[in-house]
């Protein structure tokens, strides 16, 4: 978080610790602030207030309650008794996998469900005329992440919303709502606030529009029936300053990022062999790049960048209880190790990127050479 979010944080605690569902005057002061976050966050993204829910905890928590309420709504609206088609594509973050199997087991209201999963093609996009096919016939619900949070690369989600114009969308825009230009077009579309500089455990839902929804069987009498009637004020504050702060860079700072990537990608390929870059090469996120080194073990790659105080990431390991490998890699069938994900934050300078790239390349050439390839 920036300095002016922390201070505005801060600030928030002392305002809006009380809660707004209340009639004392504290409450009242909660609920005031609350109001005007709800509007400043609305007006940002272009949308109406009535349209804007806070979540409290993780995006992979409030994709799952987005889903369940959109296959309450989706099967009202059908008249039918049928059961509604869930499709999913393989490349979901592993949370929103784990919540789609625990959706069949444990459907809201009762309402069966059929879950489809959409493979990918090598650049993990999704093939749209086959996710067509799955979900008919209907009613169902499509969920589809906007750009993938490993690989960088960005659905066909127009196109999508084109040829089911419609069927149900749940978007979930993790890694891309607040940072960079994204059209609005899911039924229900999931944001995450610390993506934009805002603070952590905060999700945002936006509605198509500010009808209801009632994703469980004791749904909350919050905000679109989906936010908890005692949402966390401060937090919600927060995340609004920082969303007016970041918005009017975005297109510029996505542009800057591309830029930075790029210039990452030729000074690792032009200095190192047997390395590419995975992911769609041109429908992408600006500040996502994922290397795939031949010869080296991604966890030592990782540790040595670490002891240069590089914090990076590698896709060779998908979570700290399993030694499996990423779903994601597995899905475009790319090798599963030596994979490294770099992800930019919206201060990074081109000397970084130039130290970080120095850095990387001794370092992999030192693996290889240590392993006398």
């Amino acid at each position: 978080m920036s300095e002016t979010t922390k201070a505005g944080l801060s600030q928030a605690w002392e305002i809006g610790w009380a809660d707004p569902s209340k009639r004392y005057p504290q409450a009242r002061a909660a609920l005031q602030l609350l109001t005007q976050a709800r509007a400043s966050v609305a007006a940002g993204f272009g949308v109406s207030p009535g349209q804007v829910a806070f979540l409290p905890g993780t995006a992979d928590a409030a994709m799952g309650l987005a889903v369940r309420a959109a296959v309450a709504k989706v099967s009202v609206m059908s008249g039918q008794s049928g059961p509604v088609r869930v499709v999913v594509s393989d490349v979901e973050e592993l949370g929103v996998l784990r919540a789609m199997d625990a959706l069949v087991q444990h459907p809201p209201q009762g309402i069966p469900i059929k879950l489809e999963r959409a493979g990918v093609d090598a650049t993990g996009q999704v093939e749209v005329s086959r996710i067509v096919t799955q979900t008919r016939p209907g009613p169902a619900v499509v969920v589809m992440q906007s750009a993938n949070g490993e690989l960088g690369t960005r659905q066909p989600i127009s196109r999508l919303r084109a040829a089911l114009p419609d069927c149900a969308l749940v978007l979930d825009a993790r890694h891309e709502l607040g940072r960079a230009p994204l059209p609005l077009q899911a039924t229900l579309t999931v944001g995450r606030a610390s993506t934009w500089g805002g603070p952590p455990a905060l999700a945002v839902l936006i509605s198509q529009d500010e009808q209801k929804l009632r994703g469980s069987d004791n749904p909350t009498d919050g905000w679109l029936g989906i936010e908890p009637v005692n949402p966390p004020v401060p937090l919600i504050a927060a995340a609004s300053l920082a969303l007016e702060a970041a918005l009017p860079q975005a297109e510029a700072e996505d542009q800057h990022a591309r830029k930075l990537t790029k210039s990452l990608q030729d000074q690792v390929t032009a200095a190192v062999s047997d390395v590419s870059v995975l992911g769609h090469p041109t429908e992408r996120l600006g500040y996502i790049i994922m290397f795939s080194f031949l010869y080296v073990a991604a966890d030592e790659l990782v540790d040595q960048l670490a002891r240069r105080g590089w914090a990076v990431a590698s896709g060779s390991a998908c979570t700290s209880d399993t030694e499996r490998p990423l779903h994601v890699l597995v899905a475009i069938s790319a090798l599963t190790h030596g994979n490294l994900r770099v992800s930019l934050p919206p201060s990074t300078s081109q000397a970084q990127i130039d130290a970080f790239a120095t850095d990387l390349i001794a370092i992999v050439t030192q693996i290889r050479a240590a392993a006398q390839l």
